[in-house]
């Protein structure tokens, strides 16, 4: 679990959770406030390792109306994920490009075991 922050003079907060099942099923669950992604852009979540650089998308963050400030989204995988502790949301054109554009959010995950 860990905070979201603006980066850059990007104006978001938010919240990223990040669980892992016995069964080697993961989940991962975004929450941020930012403003609306201009037209033809979107949010897109990603995880980060920070000890290699290597990045996974998590897919686009979606908000619940046109003016709605709150964007959030769940990616559930059975990929192993663990290692991944960074948390990276990015601005990017609506084109399909996979590849990643600059953050304009990023936090850091902290682990902590269930009681």
């Amino acid at each position: 679990m860990g905070p979201l922050a603006g980066v850059e003079g990007f104006n978001a907060n938010g919240v990223a959770q990040a669980l892992v099942f016995t069964d080697e099923f993961y989940r991962v669950s975004l929450q941020l406030n930012i403003e609306v992604a201009p037209a033809g852009f979107l949010y897109e979540g990603w995880l980060v390792r920070s000890s290699d650089g290597s990045r996974t998308s998590l897919g686009e963050l979606r908000n619940t109306s046109e003016a709605a400030v709150r964007h959030s989204l769940t990616h559930e995988s059975t990929e192993d994920l663990a290692g991944y502790n960074l948390i990276e949301i990015t601005l990017e054109p609506a084109d399909g490009n996979p590849e990643s554009a600059k953050p304009v959010a990023s936090g850091t995950l902290e682990v902590r075991p269930l009681p």
